[in-house]
């Protein structure tokens, strides 16, 4: 499924997203294990979330992020708890778009803040991909 805002966007507002999904990933792996469950659906994922968001807040504006990280969620649901798992990217991405949206400055150390402090979901009981008895639980616990 295209993407159509990230078509609409100038080629650099183009690339400060990618870069911005980029920089997310990386960051996760460097902060946590480089494990399916805690990059897929875990505390890595909740991170990834929340920092792509922030990084693109911050650079191309709240609204338009988003526009593009919304319409990056709306694919078919590939599985019966699916939707589990678009909530809590749903959920991260508003979070992180809160804190790029005050500022620039030092944004991968408030995220890293905001999981500590429990502000960030992650799903339980996964397998990795969401299951009937997954649910959000805050990053502190």
């Amino acid at each position: 499924m295209k993407n159509l805002f990230f078509e609409n966007l100038s080629r650099l507002q183009q690339l400060d997203y990618l870069h911005s999904a980029f920089l997310a990933e990386f960051y996760a792996k460097v902060y946590f294990e480089e494990t399916v469950l805690v990059q897929y659906n875990g505390v890595g994922d909740a991170y990834r979330h929340a920092l792509w968001n922030a990084l693109g807040a911050a650079k191309l504006g709240e609204n338009l992020m988003e526009q593009l990280s919304s319409a990056h969620e709306e694919i078919p649901f590939e599985y019966p708890h699916h939707y589990k798992e678009k909530e809590m990217d749903l959920f991260n991405n508003q979070i992180g778009r809160n804190i790029g949206s005050e500022s620039f400055f030092m944004l991968m150390m408030k995220v890293k803040f905001a999981l500590d402090k429990g502000e960030l979901r992650y799903l339980s009981n996964t397998n990795p991909r969401a299951t009937s008895t997954s649910q959000l639980i805050p990053t502190d616990q």
